[in-house]
């Protein structure tokens, strides 16, 4: 679990929208769910999907492991597991 003060952090990294928004989305099950990415930041992600794992469900992102921290209208949003370089190039992040 993250601390308080990791996730005041975390929340303040800047978002964008994805080069390729056509993801995967894995369930702790196996399930693949193709999904859409409506915004990413070297932290997590905005995620459009028919489904919505429970809130604290490890799922996987294209490449990268996360939790499901909130549910909204459109799906759901991914804290990663470990925060992305912030000297990769935004489009390059280890999404797919």
């Amino acid at each position: 679990m993250f601390s308080i003060q990791k996730r005041e952090r975390i929340a303040n990294h800047e978002r964008f929208e994805p080069r390729i928004a056509t993801q995967k989305l894995i369930l702790p099950n196996g399930d693949v769910h193709d999904c859409r990415v409506i915004d990413v930041s070297l932290s997590g992600a905005s995620v459009a999907t028919r489904v919505k794992p429970p809130l604290k469900s490890v799922v996987v992102l294209g490449r990268l492991r996360g939790s499901v921290v909130r549910h909204h209208d459109q799906g759901v949003g991914i804290q990663f597991a470990e925060i992305q370089d912030p000297r990769q190039p935004r489009s390059d992040l280890r999404l797919g």
